[in-house]
Parts: C-alpha cells; structure tokens; sequence
C-alpha cells in the first residue's frame, strides 16, 4: 500500500514544519511563476513589519515597545490606551508610529485618531493654535 506524504514547507524564521498550503505560507507570482514564501504567515508578518519599521523609521520593534512602555501603553496625545480591537480585517486602536514629514525623525506613538488628525493640519503648529482659538471662541 502506498501512502501519500502531505507535501510540508519549514519556515526560514522559526523552523517549523507546516503543510505547503495557503493557510500557513504566502503564494507569491513573481514573472509567471509562482512560489511558496520561505516564512509562514505569522514570521512573514512580524518579518514585514520589522523591515518596514526600520526602513521608515530607522526603528526597531524592540524600540517601540520601549517607547511604548515610556508612555505607559498610551497615546501622546489623547491618553488613550492601546488594545487590539478586530473588525472585519481592520485593527483599530493600534500604535502608530508618528514622525516629521520634513526631518524623518520619529516624535512619539500615537493612536490612529491623533496622527491622522495631526497629518491633516499638515504637521503645522500654526494651524494648531488656529483652531484651539476657533475651538474657544464663543460662535454664534
């Protein structure tokens, strides 16, 4: 009888064995021919987001926790606490990075809220004080 070994890939990163299915590796399409990434999903993840961060920001995810562990799991701004919250695909309450667009240095982690609302007064004090004194002005 002849029996039919599963067909299994072992991660580069963490160096276990898993099932070469899409469940646990990446298929990626690279001049018509495809291929099974050399890091399962969860190693790809934390790989991609290590690149990323250092690519960016010159900043390791071992910087970050201590950054975030300087500002007590919170953000700068709002004082929210972070906790992973899912819905759907999307994360929401996260840690976000935030830096200056004209120098590339990295100021502190924000929520989503605070780095997006900073991005859309363009990074600007000046616009900031404008609209505190709008915020304070008794509007008719």
């Amino acid at each position: 009888m002849c029996s039919e070994k599963q067909d299994t890939k072992v991660c580069t990163i963490c160096g276990v064995e898993k099932p070469r299915t899409v469940e646990f590796f990446y298929q990626k399409t690279k001049d018509n021919r495809t291929y099974w990434n050399p890091r399962c999903r969860p190693c790809d993840r934390k790989y991609v987001r290590e690149h990323k961060l250092m690519k960016k920001y010159g900043l390791t995810s071992k910087e970050v926790e201590d950054m975030l562990v300087k500002q007590q799991n919170r953000c700068f701004i709002c004082d929210m606490k972070f906790t992973k919250v899912e819905r759907g695909k999307r994360m929401f309450n996260i840690p976000y990075v935030d830096h200056c667009h004209t120098t590339g240095k990295v100021r502190g982690i924000l929520c989503g809220n605070c780095n997006t609302g900073l991005g859309h007064f363009k990074d600007s004090p000046m616009l900031l004080q404008r609209a505190i004194e709008y915020l304070c002005e008794d509007i008719v």
